[in-house]
């Protein structure tokens, strides 16, 4: 891009402008910062997702991926928002699940996990870059180990008087608090 200064000139100045100069404008670096909530399917509330905590199967994971160039970052002015989106993958064993979350005009996006597998997650957060800002990961953005939940199983007697060497029938009860149970 070629840039010039021109003054019009006034009464007392002569117009003047500049010799062009060349400019190449590149992206600017950036840094994509990363926080984690979990909802705790117990008691319903919201808390920090630490780097290596163990959550209850059911949980809801909640990622919000900050993307800002390198000075802006340190200033908290934010010039021109980035476009696109950040992609999450959530490595867990063999299996890994991509997701697109689009940004906002405050250069944000929220990914939030449900159904996560018991085992140990990986999550990363990733940024292709624009016109204004380079490509940027971070690795693990989360990690976190998904155990079993907690079972009750209850067996209830349909009937309260039985002969000796009877049939009784019987209902048996299988829950795990206030998630639905599947599987077998």
């Amino acid at each position: 891009d070629l840039v010039f200064g021109q003054y019009s000139g006034d009464g007392a100045w002569a117009p003047s402008t500049s010799e062009p100069v060349n400019i190449n404008v590149t992206p600017e670096h950036a840094i994509l910062s990363v926080t984690g909530w979990i909802l705790n399917p117990t008691d319903g509330n919201l808390y920090p997702l630490p780097q290596g905590s163990s959550i209850p199967y059911g949980s809801q994971i909640y990622l919000e991926a900050q993307l800002a160039g390198v000075n802006e970052f340190d200033s908290g002015a934010h010039a021109t928002p980035a476009t696109g989106s950040i992609l999450f993958s959530d490595i867990n064993g063999t299996n890994t699940q991509t997701y697109a979350a689009p940004l906002n005009g405050e250069g944000s996006s929220e990914w939030i996990g449900a159904a996560l597998r018991v085992g140990a997650h990986s999550i990363s957060a990733s940024y292709a870059g624009d016109v204004s800002y380079n490509a940027v990961s971070a690795t693990p953005a989360a990690a976190f180990t998904v155990f079993p939940g907690t079972t009750t199983l209850a067996v209830r007697p349909m009937e309260t008087n039985v002969t000796a060497g009877g049939s009784v029938v019987v209902e048996i009860l299988l829950k795990n608090g206030t998630l639905g149970l599947d599987g077998t």
